[in-house]
């Protein structure tokens, strides 16, 4: 009986431990101003303008305050979210974006891998980035171990663990 009784016990705290993990994956973030990836990449502005380490290092980066004062300094704000934008710029100050797709810290990503090395799109990997005309604040698609294995398989890249797992 105590044996079935810890058995349950540990189930149910093994799905209780997966649903808070998944559903953490899932949580939405809210974004200081509504970027819309949509218009930006209409212009043909490259990805490195903003996010300037996506081919070097591991994380791609977010965009400071002086990456989009290069641009929108000397236009007139024109809605809510470039006003917001326009007083992060004035006061120069970093825009506090939060950052949406996350790896576990038990797996080792690498951008510069995947972008320069395999030569991956960013779609691949973030879903249609390009049609996103409102602030991202969940991921696209699923940062998840299948979803990760899946594609290694498809591109016939190896999953040894010893290659995404510190």
């Amino acid at each position: 009986m105590l044996r079935t009784a810890s058995w349950i016990l540990l189930g149910l705290v093994v799905a209780a431990g997966g649903y808070w993990l998944g559903a953490s994956a899932w949580t939405e973030v809210v974004q200081p101003i509504d970027f819309s990836h949509q218009k930006h990449l209409a212009m043909n502005l490259p990805c490195a303008m903003c996010h300037k380490f996506y081919t070097t290092r591991q994380a791609a980066g977010r965009p400071g305050v002086a990456t989009c004062a290069a641009c929108h300094a000397a236009m007139p704000p024109k809605n809510p979210e470039t006003v917001k934008l326009r007083r992060y710029i004035d006061q120069k100050k970093e825009i506090p974006w939060r950052r949406v797709y996350v790896a576990p810290d038990h797996v080792f990503y690498s951008h510069r891998t995947h972008v320069v090395d395999a030569k991956l799109e960013c779609p691949v990997c973030h879903g249609a980035i390009d049609k996103q005309a409102n602030a991202l604040t969940k991921p696209l698609k699923p940062l998840s171990m299948d979803a990760c294995m899946d594609c290694h398989r498809a591109r016939k890249v190896t999953n040894d663990c010893n290659a995404c797992h510190k």
